[in-house]
């Protein structure tokens, strides 16, 4: 505590940006959120990055979770689908982390998700949780080397803090960006 106090970093964050927040200059808002003290003292901000996660890394912006882009809308895509990805994958990853409520709870959510949503046959979603698992998300899907395939936000946030050591998360967004948040903090 004392080396923060006297100019050192009090705390490493990771910014994330949701829906269209993501046009923002979000070195701009990293810097904003770094709070200052009479001290001197910041936390730290830096910017996540789903590239690792990825069909193609090399589209993706530093500090957005949610791509509302040309050729790369996850706007219509659920929310449930979007924060989990492949359900079958997401209970096998990050299943044994849950409380015995909180992997029910999962596990109800995914298995009601269908009857309540039906996938429509055209446009790049069609794959949302089917019977037979095929998930549409632009993450990359599973194969060889790549045994965590089709992460959704929830794996991803996770991700970063458990194998690349970026920090709690801070999620900007705005409308169905808050939503998503709402969502996520909910799953948490």
């Amino acid at each position: 505590m004392l080396a923060g106090l006297f100019g050192g970093a009090v705390g490493r964050y990771t910014l994330w940006t949701l829906n269209r927040v993501a046009t923002w200059n979000l070195d701009r808002l990293a810097e904003e959120l770094s709070v200052k003290s009479i001290f001197s003292t910041r936390h730290d901000v830096v910017l996540g990055s789903r590239a690792r996660a990825d069909v193609n890394g090399a589209l993706s912006r530093e500090g957005v979770l949610s791509h509302e882009e040309k050729d790369w809308d996850e706007y219509f895509v659920p929310i449930p689908v979007k924060c989990i990805g492949d359900p079958a994958g997401f209970m096998s990853r990050l299943g044994p982390r849950f409380s015995a409520t909180g992997a029910v709870a999962a596990q109800q959510l995914i298995a009601d998700f269908p009857q309540y949503f039906t996938p429509t046959s055209g446009g790049p979603w069609r794959g949302y949780w089917t019977k037979t698992g095929t998930v549409g998300m632009f993450t990359a899907p599973s194969g060889p080397g790549r045994p965590d395939g089709f992460k959704g936000f929830y794996e991803i946030l996770v991700d970063a803090v458990d194998k690349y050591n970026a920090g709690p998360a801070v999620l900007v967004g705005y409308s169905q960006g808050g939503l998503v948040a709402r969502f996520l903090a909910y799953m948490y």
